[in-house]
């Protein structure tokens, strides 16, 4: 019996951690996916971007590359993050203009 509450008591534990561990990475994935389209079809969003990115690099106070490699994933996964409510529709209508205009 108290191997069954034990197992038991374990699934919850794991549930609980697990679940928003996995919708929380599911989320950041597809501001990624967003954010990676919308580079890759808006030459106006990717120059923009770009020069941002480049003046981060410079600013940036890392010691060493590894340091600012790390950084860069962590600054583009807060700008994915922060254009994830406007990018995701961005995306979708640019994917659906893009295969409109198609020859």
């Amino acid at each position: 019996m108290l191997a069954w509450i034990l197992f038991a008591l374990s699934c919850v534990l794991f549930v609980l951690f697990f679940l928003p561990l996995y919708v929380r990475s599911q989320n950041k994935r597809n501001h990624l996916c967003d954010y990676a389209v919308l580079l890759l079809l808006s030459d106006e969003i990717r120059q923009e971007q770009r020069a941002k990115f480049i003046r981060w690099v410079h600013e940036d106070r890392a010691e060493n590359a590894m340091a600012l490699s790390s950084d860069a994933v962590f600054a583009v996964e807060r700008v994915a993050d922060g254009l994830a409510s406007s990018a995701g529709l961005a995306a979708h209508a640019a994917l659906w203009k893009e295969k409109n205009n198609a020859p």
